[in-house]
């Protein structure tokens, strides 16, 4: 259940319950024992926390969050083709393709073909690409440091390690197979 809450343009709707229900999940974790399922509520939640600062970033720069990460991802591994970026969010080609189209409309990536093999079309950032991404820096290391100023240095370095670890271990374990009978099985079964 939502209040309506007087806002700027029409009405602002405050999600009391959805906080309501934060409180007493959070009071109810710190009153049992751990369990190893219980890692996974953080996560989400600062997820949800940190979208809409990313999406500030990217109104600020005028682009979309998608094109932000297609930056992001070919400034990390240098220029790749629209088949390797679509294999690594995990998205159709055809996707991946009108979102990169839409980042060659605004200006920040261009296609160019491959010095090495022609029939090979590159997505590399532009010079404006590459000063959205250096805003985009600016800000996760703004952010990086308001919250390690919240966090004492000892619990920092804890956390710091204890995420490497599990980020390691993720990568290295094969995926989980879907639960039979499950929504997911059914439409990876169509598939083999």
């Amino acid at each position: 259940m939502t209040k309506k809450v007087p806002g700027r343009a029409g009405t602002l709707l405050a999600p009391i319950e959805a906080s309501r229900a934060h409180d007493v999940r959070q009071r109810t974790r710190a009153l049992r024992p751990p369990r190893p399922t219980d890692f996974w509520d953080p996560f989400w939640e600062l997820g949800d926390a940190l979208k809409p600062h990313f999406a500030a970033v990217a109104k600020r720069a005028h682009v979309t969050r998608v094109q932000l990460r297609i930056l992001a991802l070919i400034d990390e591994r240098g220029p790749l083709t629209g088949a390797q970026i679509s294999r690594l969010f995990e998205v159709s080609p055809a996707a991946i393709s009108l979102h990169v189209e839409d980042a060659v409309a605004a200006g920040l990536v261009e296609r160019r073909p491959s010095l090495r093999d022609r029939r090979r079309i590159l997505v590399v950032p532009t010079p404006k690409g590459r000063a959205t991404l250096r805003e985009l820096e600016r800000f996760r290391r703004e952010l990086g440091q308001r919250f390690r100023r919240s966090v004492p240095a000892g619990d920092w370095a804890t956390m710091v390690r204890v995420l490497t670890t599990i980020s390691r271990e993720a990568r290295r374990l094969a995926p989980i197979r879907p639960i039979r009978g499950s929504a997911r099985a059914r439409r990876a079964s169509r598939f083999r």
